[in-house]
């Protein structure tokens, strides 16, 4: 926040210079601000500018908030709308400008105005003739949502139907969760830790136009003919002799834009709450609070009633949504690719859920350990799951962000799921092995081999994590065994391992720990990511061998040594760096 004196000297340069840019210029006082925005509260000055647009209202209003002058001027109408009427115009006149050229840079000033007045001047225009009305359906929850604003949102768990449709909603504090079956309502409210109440019909309205704001339906009466005339009459009333009527009736209204589905969303409210026109008292009369085979007679009820329903947000939540709106369009072979993650310690355990945000569709979780405080440190889990099943709680967390991904776990060895589940892990397209255990990774690399395991990547740290090293065995290429002796130490680490001082032990028998932090690991977690993806988008065709090469200070600050078959390519490619390389014949 500036200091009220470089606020002060900032509007008296700016008092000075509207005068001279626009004869006739009105300062506004602050009653007047005040009276005319009274949503606005924090608006310290105004000017009325006469003439600043061609055409009718001609003036413009200018205003600035407390951030001036690290902020940019607000534009308004001289009156309030009341409506939606102009792309970009809000129901109080303010006009959402997207700044162009001078507006960019800061302090403000006068030619901030002036090119804020030239891009109202334009924003106008293209209202009047149509030009912008694009932006009407590009930017549809703008404007929807102004019309009748509600803090309320409905989730959308699954991607809106094809056809009018009979959805199920369930009620989640302000919000609505809405979905295509009630048991996948269920099922989402569930996994995502959230307690859903009884469901009420959600009713899906497709129409196969963008819908223009002058059509927007206001009411219930509204609503009914809009159903009507988009053929979704009959649904419409089997919506409401199903509705329980306690709760709101939650309407969606889906139309095709660019490409994609906009999504509309209303509540109609329950009859008990409405006030009929000269009522004393709510309710419609009439209307029936228990679900009733007429549908029809509540629908005339309603439209009765007058009034606006609410005209709230809709949000997909599920997640090829919420993946595509992250990591952009993900190929359909790695929605449904099935990857095993044998291991769900402070590597594993980060690297299951970044597959899982990077949209792999299917995952398996295999761990037989317990999570305790000592793994806290550096782990995706926290205190909350201290005493439970790595594998369990990890699963939890990535459902909690995507309940409606598949997602299963073994509380188990890996090699003990032959006798319990392995046509399940066995039909994975790879297998992730974060055990960094040499000889699981020994027996697990003999079965890649013997055509028994699907292709697997190994992954695992060097001491404090200085380095890592991520192994891609493909079946009928060169094995782990080649980078590794017949005790399956690797040939060639990054550090001398040989001279390396003893890690850490607490005061129990072998109780030897590795002290590095979470983000020392995330390097390793990116480059066995990165591989996991490329074998699966089948970029990756033979065994490879990637390495995560840390800062030269953290292997002296560790007491480490170099080993020397890694003296040469760190002397001539340097540190802090990937190297990839190929993965030598077993001998």
């Amino acid at each position: 926040m500036p200091s009220t004196l470089l606020r002060e000297q900032a509007l008296d340069r700016l008092r000075h210079d509207i005068a001279a840019r626009w004869a006739g210029a009105v300062e506004l006082s602050a009653q007047a601000l005040t009276a005319r925005f009274p949503k606005r509260p924090k608006l310290v000055a105004g000017w009325r500018l006469p003439g600043a647009i061609q055409e009718p209202p001609h003036d413009l209003l200018i205003l600035l908030d407390e951030r001036t002058p690290w902020s940019l001027p607000l534009v308004a109408l001289p009156e309030a709308t009341g409506g939606v009427s102009y792309p970009h115009l809000e129901a109080d006149g303010h006009l959402c400008l997207t700044p162009t050229g001078t507006a960019y840079a800061m302090p403000v000033g006068v030619e901030h105005i002036e090119q804020l007045v030239a891009d109202a001047e334009a924003v106008m225009s293209g209202g009047r003739t149509g030009a912008n009305d694009d932006d009407f359906y590009s930017e549809a929850h703008s404007y929807w949502t102004l019309v009748e604003p509600s803090r309320s949102e409905v989730w959308l768990a699954a991607p809106a139907p094809n056809e009018h449709s009979l959805w199920f909603a369930s009620r989640h504090g302000e919000d609505w969760v809405v979905g295509p079956t009630r048991d996948q309502l269920m099922t989402w409210l569930r996994w995502s830790g959230r307690q859903g109440g009884a469901t009420e019909p959600c009713v899906v309205i497709r129409v196969g136009a963008p819908l223009h704001p002058r059509d927007y339906p206001l009411s219930a009466a509204d609503l009914l003919k809009f159903a009507d005339a988009s053929g979704a009459a009959a649904l419409v009333s089997s919506a409401l002799g199903r509705w329980s009527a306690k709760q709101s009736l939650p309407v969606l209204i889906v139309y095709p834009h660019a490409g994609k589905d906009v999504l509309l969303g209303g509540l109609l409210p329950p009859p008990g709450s409405v006030r009929m026109p000269g009522a004393k008292h709510n309710g419609v009369p009439g209307f029936r609070h228990v679900p009733s085979r007429r549908g029809s007679a509540r629908g005339t009820a309603l439209a009765a009633a007058g009034g606006r329903f609410a005209h709230v947000r809709v949000v997909p939540v599920y997640r090829d949504f919420l993946v595509d709106r992250t990591a952009g369009q993900i190929p359909a072979s790695l929605q449904k690719s099935h990857v095993v993650v044998v291991g769900c310690g402070a590597l594993g355990g980060q690297l299951a859920l970044q597959l899982a945000q990077a949209g792999v569709g299917r995952l398996s979780l295999v761990d037989d350990d317990v999570f305790t405080w000592q793994n806290v440190g550096r782990h995706v889990l926290d205190g909350r799951s201290v005493g439970k099943w790595k594998a369990q709680e990890l699963a939890a967390v990535i459902r909690a962000s995507f309940p409606d991904i598949s997602v299963k776990t073994y509380v188990a060895p890996w090699d003990s799921l032959k006798a319990d589940d392995w046509a399940e892990v066995d039909s994975a397209d790879l297998w992730v092995s974060a055990t960094g255990d040499a000889a699981s990774n020994q027996h697990l690399d003999e079965l890649v081999a013997a055509g028994e395991v699907p292709a697997t990547v190994f992954c695992w740290l060097e001491p404090f994590a200085v380095a890592g090293h991520a192994v891609l065995h493909l079946a009928g290429s060169s094995r782990l065994r080649g980078l590794t002796d017949s005790a399956g130490r690797m040939l060639e680490p990054v550090s001398d391992l040989l001279s390396a001082p003893p890690p850490p032990k607490e005061p129990s028998c072998g109780a030897f720990y590795q002290p590095y932090s979470s983000l020392a690991s995330l390097s390793t977690v990116v480059l066995t990511g990165e591989l996991v993806l490329d074998a699966l988008a089948g970029r990756a065709t033979v065994s490879t061998h990637r390495v995560w090469v840390g800062s030269a200070e953290s292997f002296g600050g560790n007491g480490l040594q170099i080993h020397p078959a890694w003296h040469g390519r760190l002397a001539n490619l340097g540190y802090n760096r990937r190297f990839d390389l190929p993965v030598p014949p077993t001998p």
